[in-house]
């Protein structure tokens, strides 16, 4: 069974940060899809997102470009941008995926999560990426027996998941996670961090490829 643990331990991590970013609802003039002004602001000097451990990476380790989702896997949106950021990072090279598990739904996401990680821990960040590609592709709830259910697809022993998945390891990783995303003022899934910029919500495809194509080109995300 895999506990609850981190889901209490969550909400204690949220309150016992202090150290929030400034919040700058534009730092620079990002646009959604839908024409919208995208809410992003900067990450704090010293801040460098990047190293937090659980991140599961997907592309060259020297990419120009690291773009890091937090997602949660009952997310609709998070859903719906699976697939197109699979093929952002399959088609580039100059770009590296890193995604961060922010259980900030429900329970069951943070069941999820947890397996996730113990994924990540006992097969490394292919078999990982590749859980988190199947578990969004079935259809309903996400929670630990699901996320279960496809680490037996990929051949894992389900007892020896469920001890990572409970393990000190894993809790720590993910409440980690969910103080850097705290202090960066992360209020909604998914949201992500590239370069220097922390941008709140799904902008769509376009102005995502529009980031990462900004700061391949001057080094940040919108050059002037």
């Amino acid at each position: 069974m895999i506990t609850r643990r981190f889901a209490l331990a969550f909400a204690g991590a949220w309150l016992a940060t202090t150290a929030a970013a400034q919040q700058e609802p534009h730092a620079f003039p990002i646009r959604a899809d839908d024409g919208e002004a995208v809410v992003n602001s900067k990450i704090p000097p010293g801040v460098d997102p990047t190293k937090v451990p659980g991140i599961v990476w997907k592309g060259p380790a020297d990419a120009k470009v690291s773009l890091i989702e937090y997602f949660d896997y009952n997310c609709g949106y998070c859903r719906e941008a699976v697939g197109d950021l699979d093929a952002l990072v399959a088609n580039d090279p100059a770009v590296r995926l890193g995604l961060v598990d922010y259980a900030v739904l429900s329970p069951d996401s943070a069941e999820a999560a947890k397996v996730h990680q113990a994924v990540l821990a006992l097969a490394g960040p292919d078999v990982a990426y590749d859980f988190h590609r199947r578990l969004f592709s079935r259809r309903g709830h996400a929670n630990g027996a699901a996320a279960l259910a496809v680490a037996r697809e990929l051949g894992l022993d389900s007892k020896k998941v469920e001890e990572m998945a409970n393990s000190a390891t894993v809790h720590d990783a993910l409440v980690r996670q969910a103080r850097l995303a705290q202090q960066l003022r992360l209020e909604a899934t998914p949201s992500f961090v590239v370069d220097h910029v922390a941008i709140l919500g799904w902008p769509g495809t376009n102005s995502i490829k529009r980031v990462v194509a900004e700061v391949k080109k001057c080094g940040t995300a919108v050059c002037r």
